[in-house]
């Protein structure tokens, strides 16, 4: 009998240590009756459940928010003592984060919101700007082309005075030309007319000669 019961607290004793390396799929195995010994045995089974199923839920829960999922929780089917407080230390603190990535969540949508405001602020802007330097550029173009209008009607006009100064002299010089002939032909004029009072005199002296003579031959 003492050997028996010897061998059951080895055996958990080989149990309790491979719990304590962190293995919590054993279990004590090797209970016999309902001796003390045997409570004993039951209860360190049932501490290992309790520890088995703590620490499985707890890394369902962890792995569960390491992949953003809030709504895995701890069980608290069977959680008591300090596992219990344990558990609903660890459901806080998913609800505090599940909490912070909502708020951040929304933030992120908010800043969204406002960087797609300014972005269509931004390509209004620059709508605006485009348009404006296609208004310049065609207030350019225009000025260019007046300018060219006007440099070609200066251009013109130039021609237009230089021909008609051109007619200017020319037409001085067709005045003086016409002012010399006039001047020519009064001088001829005059000429004339005092040739013509020469001769007139002439043919006065003749006919009064003419007559004197005839008066003397033909008179008894």
């Amino acid at each position: 009998m003492f050997g028996g019961k010897s061998n059951q607290i080895q055996h958990a004793i080989a149990e309790l240590k491979q719990v304590l390396a962190g293995d919590f799929e054993v279990r004590i195995t090797d209970i016999r009756g309902n001796s003390e010994l045997d409570e004993l045995l039951y209860l360190i089974n049932d501490v290992i459940d309790r520890s088995d199923a703590y620490m499985r839920e707890s890394a369902a829960c962890t792995e569960h928010v390491a992949h953003n999922k809030y709504w895995r929780k701890i069980e608290m089917d069977g959680m008591l003592g300090d596992y219990k407080i344990a558990s609903e230390k660890v459901n806080a603190a998913v609800d505090a984060m599940n909490h912070k990535v909502d708020s951040f969540s929304q933030t992120l949508l908010e800043f969204e919101g406002e960087v797609l405001m300014v972005a269509d602020t931004v390509s209004d802007t620059s709508e605006q700007v485009e348009d404006a330097a296609r208004g310049m550029e065609r207030i350019a173009e225009c000025t260019a082309k007046d300018s060219m209008s006007v440099s070609e009607a200066a251009q013109q006009a130039s021609l237009n005075v230089q021909t008609v100064s051109a007619a200017s002299e020319e037409l001085t010089a067709s005045i003086s030309e016409i002012s010399s002939q006039v001047g020519h032909v009064s001088q001829m004029t005059l000429e004339a007319q005092t040739d013509s009072q020469a001769i007139s005199g002439q043919v006065q002296t003749l006919s009064e000669t003419s007559s004197a003579y005839l008066s003397c031959k033909f008179d008894p």
